[in-house]
């Protein structure tokens, strides 16, 4: 399943759970995070409160098209999540030696407990709970997710 850089994650990530929920034979692997690495060195309007959200849901971060120059920030991406204490992991693809059956293993490495048994879980992380999930009174979300991607041209700083 792939979701739509155009359309809110929240929104998406809540259907998918509706739809996990209606169908008990569904089960959640892992979540992917595929990033194009040449766009880590661009200036993109709200790229790091984005990356953060994805990354908050994500298994696992897959960078592709990795070169000397943005190598250094991929590094800087990988330490920033390491010093926060994310489970997450880290695969620079190539067109050699791709991890392949460690990329995907079910075992969930993501903070969000979303897809987790909800009896297994306490209040807290219940995902009308999630801080990306969570809505105000209003109906709209109390942290929203930007949609960096949208409109590309617009956003480049």
């Amino acid at each position: 399943m792939f979701l739509s850089h155009e359309i809110s994650m929240a929104d998406q990530l809540e259907a998918i759970l509706r739809f996990q929920k209606s169908n008990d034979q569904i089960t959640m692997g892992r979540i992917l995070l595929f990033i194009h690495a040449p766009v880590l060195v661009e200036r993109i309007t709200s790229f790091q409160e984005w990356l953060d959200a994805v990354v908050h849901f994500s298994d696992a971060i897959l960078f592709v098209d990795r070169t000397n120059k943005n190598a250094s920030a991929i590094k800087t991406l990988q330490e920033r999540y390491a010093s926060m204490r994310y489970p997450l992991e880290n695969y620079i693809l190539s067109t050699r030696n791709n991890s392949w059956s460690r990329i995907l293993d079910p075992s969930p490495r993501r903070i969000s407990h979303i897809f987790d048994d909800i009896e297994l879980l306490d209040p807290e992380d219940y995902p009308e709970n999630d801080r990306y999930l969570k809505k105000l009174p209003s109906g709209e979300r109390e942290r929203s997710i930007p949609l960096i991607f949208a409109n590309e041209e617009n956003n480049i700083a």
